[in-house]
């Protein structure tokens, strides 16, 4: 009996450190975090079932223990059940909808809670009565068994059809490991069936049924192994060293407590008599006994130690040692090429990886690209996809980063580790290391080893790039290079007087235009209303054409000088109270006979209440006409032109809708630019500047909004603009504070 309690508390103490192991490697994986809480559950399920199948114990703890064994059992389902959905890394389609259901929150909500449901009944004994007959507990069953066993069956049940599942749909990788928690699942199974339904039936010896009952727990502790080692093929940490290091603890474990009972008895044995009570010999004796066992602890670890590290760790190096060695290299190789193969020969021999290469950047590109052991690798690509994580200095442990990118071409082209290379703030490149040769992962060691490493070469290879540039350069060059910098700078200002020369001349014209086309829009004006006499319809209708055209010179001209404006840095927002409806309602109005007389339909349903907002109304009249006129010149005859303004809850949005030529894709990207105009556009109307869509977003932007835009060639385009409520307010008030 004090063997199998002795097994038991072994096991139960393996369980629990494989738990914490486990998370103490990985403590940000899920999976880790569930499997210690699978181990938790199952060992301490292992002592309370211990604890109240044996008669040395009275009938009151066993008792106990017995609602203990049963509270804890729904829990074990439920966490092998989490657990499950995540140790399953690539999952197929089939696979994953049984995950997005397994893993749903009304899905979790009903197996959280039947399992918290069984627990209560066990607790609350609705599901058994203990009584004792004859010495020995008998559980006497209630209703609440029926409802209990549901979760307990189901939540493994369905844990084990998840593996079982995606074993059968997964590469052999993954196979591999999920085959050793099915493997161990299944001992677990043969075990207990064998000591709990077939070994009672045929042995009518209670004595050698409980020794028997070794294998059951034998097969728990063999269920929870078999999910470390599941744990550690994934490489989160060095399956060999947690193999070694868990048996050596083990056998640690297994020889203090023997060395402790052993000692124990020995002396009660020969010093101690046979009395209840505790002699003050007996205290003495137990406590000359502590005492030996914690003072010779410490040093069987140490032996355990050495002998393990003797046999096991052939591989292991020392850290100063490899340092010294590169410093030579570092020391002896100026030359940029000759020091990286020198170096990646050195680090490859240390760490036992299959290639390690360099990949150099500078200002966002990649410089230069050294590979060695024949590996060819895309840099450009790398470097983009692995900028985002070297930042932080930290190295790259591709096995740490899951699923998520840049892992997959990691895993591809057999990169285990990137170790970045920075001299200060810069990031000058960076190291890639294949997969160990014998298979194993790259342990702390040899990651701090890497890191060190890194800091001493970049510092060497920026001084041999440094020295490679200055070997290159001559006085002859550093003259041609003065030369062109002195024609650059003639070109440069030349330019700029030009520049400066056209904005003149720009604005110059714009106001020299803009007097006579106000006046001779004034006159059309007043011609059309009649103060010069009674028009016919013909008249009126040529009349109006002359004073929409006149007015787009008038937009135009304004364009113009805020260009000019623009580039003198006057150009000024001026903001004043405006009902856009209104606004809308107006140029609308005067485009419309535009519209029909290219047959096309103009519709816009002015809001019956719309808030006024501070902005510039001049400004914001160009723009609106400026969308309408171009949807109106690009649509063909027969289409149709929706102007749309409206209040929504956060913002006020206004866009023009049409059915017209639409903007090329690729060409979309061009369209706000100063002077540019897309191909369909020139051929549709050839007099158009390119301004208009420049000179609209500029007050937009200005004034806090932004523009809306959407269009596919052939099917139309929107264009408009969107402003924030909350912007416009904020903006009033500073108004009104000044």
């Amino acid at each position: 009996m004090l063997v199998l309690l002795a097994i038991v508390l072994l096991g139960v103490s393996a369980i629990i450190l494989a738990g914490v192991a486990a998370w103490l490697r990985n403590s940000e994986r899920l999976e880790n975090k569930w499997f210690l809480l699978f181990a938790v559950f199952l060992g301490v399920w292992a002592v309370c079932n211990y604890i109240d199948s044996n008669t040395i114990f009275s009938p009151k703890t066993t008792a106990l223990f017995a609602t203990f064994d049963f509270v804890l059992a729904p829990f074990i389902g439920y966490s092998f059940l989490r657990f499950t959905t995540y140790i399953i890394y690539n999952p197929g389609k089939r696979v994953q909808r049984m995950l997005d259901v397994v893993t749903s929150a009304r899905m979790q909500v009903v197996l959280f809670g039947s399992t918290a449901l069984a627990a209560a009944l066990a607790l609350f004994g609705q599901v058994f009565t203990p009584i004792t007959r004859e010495a020995s507990l008998v559980l006497e069953l209630h209703w609440g068994m029926i409802p209990y066993s549901i979760p307990v069956v189901a939540t493994p049940t369905l844990g084990i059809v998840l593996l079982m599942t995606a074993y059968k749909n997964s590469s052999h990788s993954d196979r591999r490991r999920l085959s050793f928690i099915l493997l161990g699942f299944a001992g677990a199974t043969i075990t207990n069936v064998l000591t709990n339904l077939v070994f009672p039936v045929f042995i009518e010896s209670r004595s050698v049924i409980g020794v028997l009952n070794v294998l059951g727990y034998l097969g728990i502790f063999f269920v929870a192994f078999c999910i470390y080692l599941a744990i550690t093929m994934r490489k989160l940490f060095d399956l060999r060293v947690a193999i070694i290091r868990s048996l050596m603890y083990a056998l640690l474990l297994a020889t203090v407590t023997a060395l402790y009972i052993g000692a124990v008895f020995l002396a009660g044995y020969i010093l101690l008599d046979n009395g209840n009570g505790v002699s003050i010999p007996q205290l003495m004796v137990s406590s000359g006994v502590a005492l030996f066992v914690a003072m010779t602890f410490q040093y069987l670890q140490r032996s355990f130690n050495r002998t393990t590290k003797r046999i096991f760790f052939r591989d292991s190096y020392e850290v100063q040692d490899v340092l010294n060695r590169l410093s030579d290299v570092t020391t002896n190789t100026i030359e940029v090429n000759e020091l990286m193969k020198n170096a990646s020969g050195l680090l490859t021999q240390t760490v036992k990886s299959t290639f390690c290469n360099f990949i150099l950047v500078e200002g966002g590109k990649v410089r230069r690209s050294a590979e060695f052991m024949h590996v060819s690798l895309p840099s450009e690509q790398l470097y983009q996809q692995l900028q985002p994580l070297l930042s932080p200095r930290q190295p790259v442990i591709t096995e740490v980063l899951g699923l998520m990118p840049p892992a997959p071409l990691l895993r591809k082209h057999g990169i285990e580790v990137v170790i970045p290379l920075y001299t200060k703030d810069t990031l000058m490149g960076f190291m890639v290391f294949g997969s160990k040769q014998n298979g194993m992962a790259f342990q702390q060691q040899d990651i701090q080893m890497l890191s060190l490493a890194g800091t001493a070469l970049s510092v060497a290879i920026q001084n041999a790039l440094r020295f490679e540039e200055i070997s290159r350069f001559n006085e002859t060059l550093q003259q041609k290079v003065e030369d062109a910098t002195r024609k650059l700078r003639a070109s440069n200002n030349k330019l700029r007087q030009l520049d400066a020369t056209k904005d003149d001349f720009i604005s110059m014209a714009s106001h020299q235009l803009r007097t006579p086309l106000t006046s001779i829009k004034g006159y059309v004006s007043m011609v059309i209303e009649g103060d010069a006499g009674k028009i016919s319809s013909m008249q009126r209708k040529l009349l109006t054409q002359a004073f929409i055209s006149s007015q787009r010179m008038v937009y135009l001209i304004s364009d113009l000088l805020n260009v000019s404006r623009l580039r003198t840095g006057k150009f000024i927002i001026e903001t004043t109270p405006v009902n856009l409806a209104a606004v809308v309602q107006d140029e609308v109005k005067q485009l419309s006979e535009t519209a029909a007389g290219r047959e096309l339909e103009l519709i816009y349903s002015k809001p019956e209440h719309f808030p006024t907002y501070l902005l510039d109304e001049t400004k914001m009249r160009q723009v609106i006409m400026n969308f309408i006129d171009n949807a109106i010149y690009y649509t063909p005859s027969g289409g149709s032109i929706k102007v749309s303004l409206v209040e929504r809850p956060q913002a006020i949005e206004f866009t023009v809708t049409d059915t017209g030529i639409g903007v090329p894709k690729n060409e979309q990207h061009h369209l706000f630019s100063k002077f540019y105009r897309a191909p369909n556009a020139k051929r549709a109307r050839p007099d158009g500047t390119g301004l208009g869509l420049f000179m609209a977003k500029k007050v937009i932007v200005a004034q806090g909004g932004s523009v809306v835009f959407r269009s596919r060639e052939n099917k139309g385009s929107t264009f408009g603009f969107l402003f924030s409520k909350e912007h416009l307010t904020q903006q009033a008030q500073d108004k009104n504070e000044r």
